[in-house]
């Protein structure tokens, strides 16, 4: 109540709570909140644990029930163990998902906030209102929520029904769009009221809603009192003059009948369509029944149109005297005041004030116009003649100049007011000594002496002197009356109130009391008349009880006891003055053994400030609290603010503020335990500017001792052990688990690091800072609060180990027994298909119409064995691609090479990216695929280059001895530079070496041939007497200016034989020699044969074993015999030469 009171456009919205049947849960049952419930998905029912209603001191809560059930939101990335599961589509960087699903009325709150805001947008840009108030934005979503389920709003479990946008701001009745009428801010004072008339159809339903946000109440009352400080009612009126009052419910409908309510500050009217059918003009009426001047909001939705009317009406004392009682002949002041309750301003009207008992006009004027909700007055003097019983009639408008809801002529005639004014003859009159114990004389000093101070701070009573003065003949007996002490309403000065405090009022002497005739001696009686506060003390044993301030009156009647119409009155006015004072106490501030108060970094310390109001009116204080230190916060209350305002308290009247003081979580070690935070906190009051009270106390820090261990692996953090992925490694691996150990208290903490294999064949290693740990297996840590050590284990795996074999390394962290943190880490042998291309740097090639071989090197960095395919990329026309037998199998940390051959076409230019080559490599393990691809850039360099054509097939044989012969040979330059080159030619046996006797010389045009042209070019070669039979080769180079070759070409020579060459075939005829290489080589046939016969043969046992050849059992050695014949099938000998094969030696001879 008390943020809507200071910011009346803000609406809290609170959820209801999860305690279903026990009850809504606070800040929900807040009077000015909106408190939401859930409903059940799609169904929109009430979910069975959203908190209900009514509460306590019956009011309805919650208001709303809006989708709670399966909400998905936005999931913050750094929530580490959310609560909800996953919804929705994307993720955050690190892999966690962008949304989330939750249920619960914080689920449904979130949803009614959101349509509070669409609301108040609909409010601004449609309706015009640019600022709109949290009691206008609330009273139209309740206005426009869906009764569920049976028609039974208001009740505990849905308040006024679901949610509804499209109802709220699109109000239907089938296919008839109906008016919403706003109205957001009219202020009425208590016992006013305001009229708004509608020409409207009741047969499409009728919806009201009045809210209004309510004055701060006290919390120091209890759960079943009522909260309501400001009570307005609302009234629906028919023209018939049938009314409905805000509230009164059966079956979700409006009925007549009931009573006002007086326990909410939302009251609602909701006629349902087709229930009434009688068009006209139809009155709302919103009237104040108490409180203090109090802002409304109301929201009308019918088929209706607004015919805003003025309604002037009087007031309770619409004709006040200045005395109760006037006597005959004094002087008096009559003031006379109406109201406008009607929504439209009231034109200028006549007035007439009558009296009625003398038939005499005492006041006939016009007034100026009235606007809506205003008050006009009027005052004049008067004199009454005689005594009696005088009635005064005040009537409005009496030329009926204003169309009013409420006259003579239309409604109920609420124009007319009177009033009966008894007045005295001048007999008696009661007269008040002024301060200095003086008698007045004149009628302004006894008004004067009549009104008295009361000293609040060193009294509680009062004595007032007065004299009972005889102005009449004869002697008379008097009876003097006084009145109850009544107060003076501040907001009405001509409304009396009961006082707040009980009083006593007395004289000091018992009537009646006989006096004499006026001018003579006892012609008057003096009276003491004590007025006492009972509810006040001052000067006991606890705080002063100061009377209560206001003003305050008693009327004293003077009258002859045998002529009570012989009378007078005067009012006594005694002004109580205001006394603001305050009592703090702060509790909670001290440990049992004297220090302050102190809590753990992050965590926080409270204690409590109360505040008594030692004064004499209800006042409000507010508490301002500062901490010192930065990064300390304070919050008062249960909230994060560090200043707010107490609620209103009562005299004497006591309230503690709990006060909490958070200390900063720890950064790199501090704050430490010696460090105290000074926490000021400061009391002023909101009526005493003056007044100002301070505490100051001290909180500490407690020791924390925190530290935690972040396991690493390769800089990759493994997390906790029940979320820590197994680490895949190859067998030979070297890993490196770091081990980051913080201390994140505010303590030194000694810690002993313990690592425990699984299997401790694994070899592992320790070191800090790069030096080796002595006891490896139990390392003793001393960490200074906010510092860091490293530790690294160094965990070989084994090379003999396989895929799939694993071990675990359990990390105890230990402080004491009680206190420790493991982590565990398991290595496992995983099957790993990856691997590595390495392309050559600066790859080229050169024009010279052959491969130009690259070499791409690929490592398996696996743990798998790998099957590979290679394949290249489309190439360019002209050019050749391919790789010359790659490597189809590769181990595991294995690096082959595959030879990529590239071959550009004849005269290509020279270029540093003449070509792109795409490389595509991809392997299995039989289990898993991968596939890589890499581009790989290969220049063209600058090349001199030709190819020559001789026209030569096959060979030139025979040649004449000491005849030359000429051969011409074609020159394309097939090169990307102008051929410059020299001839050169000779000939060479078998093996590269220049054989003599040829006589070999070339002929070539020096002019440099262009790239892409042909030329020809001479070698004339003459074999000599000397020069070998066997063939020869011709080879015909060019060669650059370097001696390179540049180009080829060779073909085979012989000259033909020169007669006997020597040896035995040299000497005979070709038949003789024929003949004797048969007979040799039937010879040889003969001796084979021999030899085959005689050989042992040696048993080789099972190990010559034919398939099926222990089928058959062995008889005389029969099966031995089988086993050793391999038969004649593709033998390459025979028992004999034949003729054919003879003349097949012959012709190879």
């Amino acid at each position: 109540a008390q943020d809507v009171a200071t910011s009346a456009d803000l609406l809290p919205g609170f959820w209801a709570g999860v305690d279903g049947t026990t009850g809504a849960t606070p800040p929900a049952t807040a009077k000015n909140a909106l408190a939401v419930g859930a409903s059940n998905g799609s169904s929109l029912t009430p979910w069975s644990d959203s908190g209900q209603g009514p509460l306590a001191d019956g009011r309805i809560k919650p208001d709303l029930i809006a989708p709670g059930m399966s909400v998905c939101s936005g999931r913050a990335e750094e929530a580490k163990f959310p609560a909800g599961s996953s919804c929705g589509t994307g993720t955050h960087g690190n892999g966690d998902a962008l949304y989330m699903s939750l249920s619960g009325t914080s689920q449904a709150t979130a949803v009614a906030g959101g349509t509070a805001a669409l609301v108040r947008e609909y409010i601004r840009e449609e309706a015009g209102l640019s600022a709109p108030s949290a009691a206008l934005v609330k009273a139209l979503m309740i206005n426009g929520a869906r009764d569920v389920g049976t028609p039974d709003v208001p009740n505990g479990a849905e308040g006024w029904g679901h949610i509804d946008l499209d109802r709220t701001v699109r109000p239907m009745d089938g296919s008839t769009m109906l008016t919403t009428f706003l109205d957001d801010g009219p202020s009425l004072r208590a016992g006013y009221g305001l009229l708004y008339s509608f020409d409207l159809d009741p047969s499409s339903g009728v919806d009201i809603t009045l809210a209004w946000s309510d004055t701060p109440g006290s919390a120091a009352s209890g759960a079943s009192s009522t909260r309501l400080i400001n009570d307005l009612d609302l009234v629906f009126v028919s023209p018939d003059g049938t009314r409905w009052l805000g509230n009164d419910f059966a079956n979700g409908a409006s009925t007549t009948g009931g009573s006002a309510d007086d326990v909410n500050n939302v009251e609602r009217i909701r006629v349902p369509a087709g229930v009434l059918t009688n068009a006209g003009d139809w009155t709302v009426e919103v009237h104040h029944r108490g409180g203090q001047s109090q802002d409304f909001a109301l929201v009308v939705v019918a088929d209706a149109t607004a015919t805003p009317t003025a309604d002037l009406v009087g007031l309770e004392r619409s004709i006040l005297l200045s005395t109760d009682q006037p006597l005959k002949d004094d002087i008096i002041s009559i003031s006379m005041s109406w109201l406008n309750q009607g929504t439209a301003q009231a034109p200028a009207q006549r007035v007439v004030l009558t009296d009625l008992t003398t038939a005499s006009v005492l006041y006939d004027g016009v007034r100026s116009p009235l606007p809506s909700g205003n008050i006009d007055s009027h005052i004049i003097l008067h004199t009454f003649a005689t005594t009696g019983t005088h009635t005064l009639e005040l009537k409005l408008d009496v030329d009926n100049d204003v169309t009013e809801l409420n006259d003579a002529l239309a409604g109920m005639d609420n124009n007319v007011f009177t009033i009966d004014v008894e007045v005295s003859a001048l007999g008696v009159r009661v007269i008040a000594y002024d301060d200095d114990g003086n008698l007045p004389s004149t009628s302004q000093e006894r008004e004067a002496a009549a009104v008295h101070d009361l000293d609040v701070r060193n009294e509680t009573a009062i004595d007032i002197p007065l004299r009972i003065q005889h102005e009449g003949t004869g002697n008379r007996t008097v009876s003097v009356a006084v009145t109850q002490v009544q107060a003076i309403d501040d907001a009405f000065p001509g409304v009396l109130l009961s006082p707040k405090d009980a009083w006593s009022k007395g004289l000091n002497a018992t009537g009646p009391y006989a006096v004499k005739e006026f001018g003579t001696t006892g012609d008057h009686q003096d009276l003491t008349l004590t007025l006492s506060d009972l509810d006040a003390a001052i000067g006991g044993t606890g705080p002063d009880r100061f009377a209560a301030s206001g003003t305050f009156v008693v009327d004293v009647k003077a009258s002859y006891t045998d002529q009570p119409f012989v009378s007078h009155t005067q009012r006594i006015t005694l002004n109580v003055g205001r006394v603001d004072d305050v009592l703090v106490g702060v509790s909670g501030t001290l440990l049992p053994n004297g220090d302050p108060i102190a809590a753990e970094p992050g965590d926080s310390a409270s204690f409590s400030i109360a505040v008594m109001n030692t004064g004499n009116a209800p006042a409000r204080f507010n508490l301002a609290c500062t901490v010192d230190l930065e990064g300390w916060q304070v919050g008062l209350d249960g909230t994060d603010a560090s200043t707010l305002d107490f609620e209103p308290l009562d005299i004497l009247e006591d309230l503690p503020m709990p006060v909490t003081v958070t200390v900063p979580p720890i950064v790199a070690g501090a704050p430490s335990p010696d460090v105290k935070a000074e926490v000021i906190c400061t009391v002023t009051s909101a009526t005493d500017p003056d007044f100002t009270h301070v505490e100051v106390l001290q909180v500490g820090v407690l020791p924390k001792t925190v530290f935690e261990v972040d396991v690493s692996v390769g800089g990759l953090r493994l997390g906790p052990s029940a979320l820590a992925d197994s680490v895949n490694v190859d067998s030979g691996e070297l890993v490196e688990l770091d081990a980051l150990v913080s201390n994140i208290g505010n303590v030194p903490v000694d810690l002993t690091l313990t690592m425990q294999l699984g299997n401790p064949l694994w070899a592992y290693d320790a070191e800090i800072d790069g030096t080796s740990v002595d006891q490896k297996a139990s390392i003793p840590l001393t960490l200074q609060p906010g510092t860091t050590e490293t530790v690294r284990y160094l965990l070989l795996v084994p090379p003999t180990a396989e895929q799939g074999d694993e071990n675990t390394y359990q990390l105890k962290t230990r402080k004491s027994a009680q206190s420790f943190v493991t982590n565990t880490t398991k290595l496992v042998v995983a099957e790993e298909l990856e691997y590595v291309l390495t392309l050559p740097e600066n790859a080229s090639v050169s024009v010279n119409g052959d491969f130009t071989f690259l070499d791409v090197d690929i490592e398996n960095t696996g743990t798998t064995i790998m099957l590979l395919s290679w394949s290249t990329g489309l190439a360019p026309d002209g050019w050749s691609v391919a790789f010359s037998n790659p490597p189809e199998v590769i181990a595991p940390r294995e690096v082959k090479t595959a030879r990529l051959g590239v071959m550009a076409p004849p005269g290509t230019p020279a270029s540093s990216n003449g070509l792109e080559v795409l490389i595509d490599v991809a392997a299995n393990s039989g289990t898993q695929w991968s596939n890589t691809s890499e581009r790989l850039d290969v220049g063209v360099l600058a090349t001199m280059h030709a190819t020559l054509d001789s026209g030569v097939e096959g060979a030139l044989l025979d040649l004449v001895r000491g005849d030359p012969v000429q051969q011409t040979l074609d020159v394309s330059n097939t090169g990307n530079l102008p051929l410059e080159a020299t001839c050169s030619a000779r000939v060479e046996n078998s093996d590269g070496d220049t054989v003599s006797g040829w006589d070999v010389t070339c002929e070539h045009d020096s002019t440099p041939l262009d790239v892409g042209s042909i030329a020809t070019m001479v070698v004339t070669f003459t074999p000599g007497e000397d020069a070998a039979t066997a063939r020869s080769v011709l080879v015909v180079e060019l060669l650059d200016a370097d001696g390179a070759v540049v180009g080829f070409s060779s073909f085979e020579v012989a000259p033909k034989p020169a007669g006997n060459d020597g040896g035995l075939f040299g000497v005979l005829p070709t038949w003789a020699a024929g003949l004797i290489l048969v007979v040799v080589l039937l010879g040889l046939v003969v001796v084979g044969l021999r030899v085959r016969g005689s050989a042992v043969v040696p048993d080789m046992g099972e190990d010559i074993l034919a398939a099926g050849a222990h089928g058959q059992a062995d008889t005389d050695g029969q099966r031995r015999a089988d086993l050793l014949d391999t038969g004649a099938e593709h033998d390459l000998t025979s028992g004999a030469v034949s003729q054919a094969e003879i003349q097949a030696a012959l012709a190879q001879s």
